[in-house]
């Protein structure tokens, strides 16, 4: 019995290794933001922006990227970007990430919210709806 949970834990993990394995997630429209593309995405947006840095190992954040997705569906008021901080420490560091998820909302390249932890997705829209009501 071990032998075949090992070989099936074995398979899965060489799949995952060579890039057969598939996101299937839904990230409703969000852009996936790096350093290069971030003053295009970001910075020169006409509206403001929700950054949500995160990461694939972190739990909550795993929890919160469909909360995301889905308002990005529904609030076309706000553009939606994930910045993915083990593949972009730089950004990381320029926000001082010091805890994900972390989500700022920037107007002009400039922070005029954040939040640190997991939201609820009644919070999310609370907190969302007071920044992009400051950012005006």
């Amino acid at each position: 019995m071990k032998i075949k949970i090992l070989a099936s834990f074995a398979a899965l993990l060489a799949l995952t290794l060579t890039g057969f394995s598939e996101d299937k997630a839904d990230h409703g429209n969000t852009v996936q933001v790096d350093s290069k593309n971030w003053e295009a995405e970001v910075v020169k947006s006409d509206k403001p922006v929700l950054v949500d840095f995160w990461a694939p190992w972190c739990g909550p954040c795993m929890k919160l990227g469909p909360h995301v997705a889905a308002l990005s569906k529904v609030d076309k008021d706000v553009k939606f970007v994930k910045v993915n901080i083990d593949e972009n420490e730089a950004l990381a560091k320029q926000f001082d990430v010091t805890a994900i998820p972390y989500l700022v909302v920037l107007k002009g390249g400039k922070k005029v919210a954040d939040y640190k932890g997991y939201m609820e997705p009644a919070e999310l829209k609370k907190f969302l709806d007071a920044a992009v009501k400051k950012a005006k």
